[in-house]
């Protein structure tokens, strides 16, 4: 694996330190030398996981089948301050791994130190995990095995990609699809989703990755109330539904959400003892 350095002085790093205790720099890249070639691997097979879903005990589970699957692409869409990139920071620390950020834009003041400011306040476990690509995403991209080694990446978000027709974009689903299946890490795609719901006119593209999913804001002016709803999902229930409401802490179940997810466990486990 290649070592960290910071950008600005050129320290080398720990690993998973991503904030230069030199020069006080936040984003890192990654040393250009060589990386140790690795053996692709299948992550899964027959529509099941080979390993351990990750966030399989944070409450996205329920909505999700179980957790992320090694190997995957999850798509979330939704408008404007939805809550997407705040339910990105909560999945990376719960999957408590190692991961990566692409950005279509520059990282600055606006979008990289604004997620950095958010993960330190909704998700600040996350900070010790989450590493910054130092340059905007640019097409085409060479993707190697180094790459497997951040279990899961973000791509943030595919509405803002520059300089890339519309019809080149599926093209850049299906790199990363083919990439991560082959070396086993999850990757999170994020996507601004209009009033219609057609994801910016990208309606096909959920077609391509495993899991799809809309997070949607309560249609009352100024309510936190929000909705995560899975429309796809190739490794777990086909749809469901979780209500949720923003917070400080970020975005968790509502009260009645939770008490009918303890209800459902309540009937599974007397169906379990009748049988």
């Amino acid at each position: 694996m290649s070592s960290l350095r910071c950008k600005r002085c050129k320290s080398v790093l720990p690993e998973n330190l991503f904030r230069c205790k030199g020069c006080g720099t936040w984003n890192l890249s990654q040393d250009t030398g060589e990386v140790a070639p690795i053996r692709p691997i299948t992550a899964y097979r027959d529509g099941k996981p080979k390993r351990p879903r990750f966030a399989s005990q944070h409450w996205s589970a329920a909505a999700f089948g179980g957790g992320i699957v090694p190997g995957s692409t999850l798509m979330i869409g939704g408008e404007a301050g939805a809550g997407k990139s705040t339910l990105m920071l909560q999945l990376i620390e719960a999957a408590n791994q190692r991961a990566l950020y692409w950005p279509t834009e520059e990282v600055g003041d606006v979008g990289g130190e604004g997620i950095l400011e958010r993960c330190e306040r909704m998700a600040p476990d996350a900070l010790g995990l989450l590493h910054l690509v130092d340059s905007p995403f640019e097409w085409p991209i060479e993707l190697n095995a180094s790459l497997r080694d951040y279990p899961v990446q973000v791509f943030d978000s595919l509405s803002n990609l520059q300089g890339i027709r519309t019809d080149e974009q599926p093209d850049v689903i299906n790199a990363f699809v083919t990439h991560c299946a082959a070396f086993g890490y999850a990757m999170i795609f994020l996507m601004h989703v209009n009033k219609d719901e057609d994801f910016a006119g990208l309606e096909k593209l959920k077609h391509l990755v495993g899991c799809t999913a809309i997070l949607r804001c309560s249609d009352k002016k100024g309510s936190e109330r929000r909705s995560l709803e899975v429309i796809k999902n190739r490794f777990g229930p086909g749809h469901s539904e979780v209500d949720l409401v923003m917070t400080a802490q970020g975005l968790v179940p509502t009260q009645e959400q939770v008490k009918a997810w303890e209800k459902e466990r309540a009937i599974r486990e007397a169906n379990r003892l009748r049988s």
